[in-house]
């Protein structure tokens, strides 16, 4: 069943009614409606949803936020900018939630996955590496060849990345 909310479902059993409750407000959200969604179900501002929400822990945070949470390393602004780190980034979205990646990153992420298998290389990061025009503008960001201590790794393990065990399968080039 469809409803007046774009992207949203109504649930068998209707739509929560009466007063907005945590309850509800999971309910909702479970089938696809957003916190604005939900407040005009209720007659109540998108703010009141909100802090409801955070109140009783009920999470609006997507995968790939999740995703990006587990990034490997500290990076500057300037640095995220770099093509390195936007391509592990999809890789990483991609390997987590892969329904929220668009078909130009889907395609991205095919084409990193294949540069770095066909080339041999993995995605170094070091705040020290120069810029590098085409790579790296603002500098941090490299692809090197790689050793046997890589693994199947698709960044090298230094003193700037941490790869723990709730990254690692995010970080782990396809069999």
């Amino acid at each position: 069943m469809t409803s007046d909310f774009e992207g949203t479902e109504i649930p068998e059993e209707g739509l929560p009614e009466g007063e907005m409750t945590p309850a509800g407000i999971k309910k909702l959200k479970d089938h696809g409606f957003n916190q604005q969604n939900i407040a005009d179900h209720y007659g109540v501002t998108r703010q009141a949803v909100s802090k409801m929400s955070g109140t009783y822990g009920i999470s609006w945070e997507t995968k790939r936020t999740q995703a990006l949470k587990m990034f490997p390393c500290k990076v500057k602004t300037a640095q995220q900018r770099c093509a390195p780190f936007m391509r592990l980034r999809d890789f990483m979205v991609g390997v987590f939630a892969p329904e929220e990646l668009s078909e130009e990153g889907k395609k991205r992420v095919e084409w990193f996955t294949r540069k770095l298998a066909e080339e041999n290389v993995i995605v170094v990061f070091d705040p020290s590496i120069p810029p590098m025009p085409g790579i790296s503008p603002a500098g941090g960001w490299d692809y090197r060849p790689r050793e046997a201590s890589d693994g199947d790794l698709i960044i090298r393990e230094n003193e700037h990345t941490e790869i723990t065990p709730l990254n690692r399968p995010l970080l782990t080039l396809p069999k």
